[in-house]
Parts: structure tokens; C-alpha cells; sequence
């Protein structure tokens, strides 16, 4: 299911499970379905944002609920983290069925 890692620039650490429990919610899965890691001792140069998020979704979404996934990450991100929107960079992977290994198993969907 989701998995999405976050790039903050402010320790965030302690918003993990608010983030996970409302994220679930908003679209509608389990909790435990979500992995969220959080780093926040990176080096960034360039376009420079406050947070950025690798999130990997497997393809057993159509395009138009990605993209609600993805908004409401950026929805649940704000209120948690009291970040304005376009603050936030989202970029997303979907991962084909067969191309993930989860607990010595091939995962298939």
C-alpha cells in the first residue's frame, strides 16, 4: 500500500502516527496498510523546499484517485505540520504488481 517518505527540514518526528491515522482516513484504507519514514538530516541545494515526499503507491489506483491520493497527503501534511501547501513537493511512483518484495514474497495485486 502507501508509502511515503518525508523530507522535512524541521523535526517532525513526533506528527508520524497523526499523520498515518488521518492520511487512512482520508482515503479510505487501513493505517496499517501506510509506511511513513521521516528523515530529517539531509543536505538540500537547488530548488529548495520545507518538505518533500516520495510516495509509492502500487498501480491498483486509477489516475483521478492518485491524484486524491496525493492532495489529501498535501491536506493531512498541512494541518500536521502546520505547513502551507506550496510548501510542500509531492512525487509519486506507482509500482506495477510483481515489482515489490514484501516479507521474502513476491507482492501481487
Amino acid at each position: 500500500m502507501p508509502v511515503a517518505t518525508i523530507l522535512s527540514k524541521k523535526d517532525i518526528h513526533s506528527s508520524g502516527q497523526q499523520i498515518i491515522d488521518s492520511w487512512a482516513e482520508e482515503i479510505g484504507i487501513e493505517s496499517n496498510d501506510i509506511t511513513i519514514n521521516i528523515i530529517t538530516d539531509f543536505s538540500q541545494f537547488g530548488n529548495s523546499y520545507p518538505i518533500m515526499v516520495n510516495l509509492y503507491l502500487p498501480t491498483i489506483w486509477n489516475e483521478e484517485s492518485v491524484k486524491q491520493i496525493q492532495l489529501s497527503l498535501i491536506e493531512v501534511l498541512s494541518k500536521h505540520l502546520k505547513t502551507e501547501a506550496k510548501d510542500i513537493f509531492i512525487m509519486t511512483m506507482l509500482i506495477s504488481s510483481g515489482h515489490v518484495v514484501d516479507k521474502g514474497q513476491i507482492g501481487v495485486w
